[in-house]
C-alpha cells in the first residue's frame, strides 16, 4: 500500500491525524491502529476542564493511559458501543450496488469472496445469486446445512445425510467428505480451499471439489481441536478440554502456526459440561469472536484487541436463535435471527475501531457486503476509505 494512501485513510476515514507516515511493512496494519489510539488519547487529554477539581480528577487517568499505552495495545480490550447504521449502502461503491429479490422466502446462508450468494427457501431448496444474478436461480438440490460458496463452486449436505457434496463451475458434483460432515456446523470456502468438521468434530480440508478432503493432522495430540474459523490458508481450531488452547493451522502443510490460550470469554470445559455456544471468524488482519455478551477482535500480530458490548438479545445461545459470523477484507459481521424471526446485526470495522448495528442480517466476504432489506437483500463492493455512515440512536 502506498504511503499517501495509508495517511489519507487515517485522516479522511478515521477523522484523526497520524503522528507521521507509516512506511509499508508487514506490521503496518497494527502500527496504524496503535497510532490512531495514541492520537485519540492525546486529543481526549487536551479537552479543556472547567473546574480545577475536575481537572485533578480527570487528568490523571489520561496521563496513566498515555504512559502505559504500549501495554494497553497488547493486553486491553477497549469497549465500543455500536451506533445505528442508517443505510449500509453508504459503505459500498454505488456502481456495484444490486438488489437480490424475486423468490419468496429466500434466505441467504452464505456469501463468497467472489460475490456469489447461496441460500434456501423454507422447503430446503438451494438457490444461487450474485452481482449478475439478481433473481436467485434454483440449483436442483435441497440441503439441511453445509452451505458454502466461492470460486464458482458450492457445497451442501442433503436433508438426513452426512456427506458434504461439492459442485464445481462445470456442474460436476463430488462427495468431498471422506467419512462425514456435521450439518449444524459451518463449512468455509476461501482461497480455493474448503474446511469443515465431521460428526466427531475432527477438522477436514479439501482443495475445492477436485478430490475428497483429508483430516487435518493432529500432531500426536489426543484432540487437535474443533474448527471455528477459516481464512485461507489458516484454520483456527479450539481445544477447550485438555490443552485449553486455540490453534492456528496452515491447511497447505498441516503445520501448527500458532498456539495461544483460549480467547477471552471462552471457557475451559470438562466432559460433564454443556458445550459453550460461541462464534468466530477471521481475515488477514484479525481473529474475531463472540462469547458471552461481547464481540472481540484480536490483531493477528497479537498487539491489540477491541471489545464491542452486545445487547442481551444478541448474546450467543438464546433459545431458538440462529447466529452467523463472517469476516471480509475490511469488516466483521455478527447476525442473529431470533426464534420470533426478529433479525439484528453488528458490523465492526477493526481498523477504524467503529461498530454499527443494523435491523437485519449482514454477511461480509472479501470486498463484498450483503444485508437484508425487508424481504429482499442488497449487496455491493466495500469502499475501503468510505467513512462509516451512522446516526445517533
Amino acid at each position: 500500500m502506498r504511503d499517501d494512501v495509508v495517511e489519507e485513510r487515517l485522516r479522511a476515514a478515521f477523522g484523526e491525524v497520524a503522528e507521521e507516515q507509516v512506511r509499508p511493512h508487514p506490521g503496518a496494519y497494527a502500527e496504524n491502529r496503535r497510532r490512531l489510539r495514541r492520537a485519540r488519547t492525546r486529543r481526549r487529554a487536551a479537552v479543556p476542564i472547567m473546574a480545577a477539581a475536575a481537572a485533578a480528577a480527570v487528568a490523571v487517568p489520561f496521563l496513566v493511559a498515555d504512559a502505559t499505552r504500549d501495554a494497553e495495545d497488547r493486553d486491553t480490550a477497549s469497549p465500543l458501543a455500536p451506533r445505528v447504521l442508517d443505510d449500509p449502502a453508504k459503505l459500498v461503491d454505488p456502481a456495484s450496488l444490486v438488489r437480490i429479490s424475486g423468490v419468496p422466502g429466500f434466505r441467504v446462508d452464505a456469501l463468497g469472496s467472489d460475490g456469489s450468494v447461496l441460500g434456501r427457501t423454507p422447503d430446503a431448496k438451494v438457490w444461487r445469486a450474485g452481482p449478475t444474478t439478481r433473481t436467485p436461480v434454483a440449483t436442483g438440490v435441497r440441503a439441511q446445512g453445509g452451505l458454502s460458496t466461492g470460486s464458482g463452486a458450492f457445497t451442501w449436505i442433503k436433508p438426513g445425510g452426512f456427506d458434504l457434496e461439492c459442485r464445481d463451475a462445470t456442474g460436476k458434483t463430488r462427495v468431498v467428505s471422506p467419512q462425514s460432515a456435521e450439518a449444524k456446523r459451518p463449512v468455509w470456502a476461501d482461497g480455493g480451499f474448503l474446511a469443515w468438521s465431521d460428526i466427531m468434530r475432527q477438522p477436514f480440508t479439501a482443495e475445492g471439489c477436485r478430490r475428497p478432503g483429508k483430516a487435518v493432522p493432529n500432531h500426536g495430540k489426543a484432540v487437535l481441536g474443533d474448527a471455528v474459523a477459516f481464512s485461507a490458508p489458516d484454520l483456527w481450531v479450539v481445544e477447550p478440554s485438555n490443552d485449553k488452547v486455540l490453534r492456528q493451522v496452515d491447511v497447505r502443510t498441516g503445520r501448527i502456526v500458532k498456539e495461544t490460550p483460549l480467547p477471552a470469554g471462552v471457557r475451559g470445559q470438562t466432559m460433564a459440561d454443556t458445550d459453550q455456544t460461541w462464534y468466530a471468524a477471521a481475515n488477514k488482519h484479525v481473529f474475531a469472536w463472540v462469547a458471552g455478551g461481547t464481540l472481540r477482535t484480536a490483531d493477528r500480530s497479537g498487539r491489540a484487541q477491541d471489545a464491542v458490548p452486545l445487547p442481551r438479545w444478541l448474546h450467543p445461545g438464546a433459545k431458538g436463535a440462529q447466529a452467523t459470523m463472517t469476516a471480509g477484507n475490511r469488516h466483521v459481521a455478527y447476525s442473529v435471527t431470533g426464534a420470533d424471526g426478529h433479525r439484528q446485526a453488528v458490523l465492526f470495522d477493526p481498523l477504524a475501531d467503529r461498530a454499527v448495528s443494523w435491523r437485519g442480517v449482514i454477511h461480509v466476504a472479501g470486498d463484498w457486503l450483503l444485508w437484508s432489506d425487508g424481504r429482499d437483500y442488497r449487496m455491493g463492493r466495500v469502499l475501503p476509505t468510505r467513512p462509516v455512515g451512522v446516526t445517533t440512536p
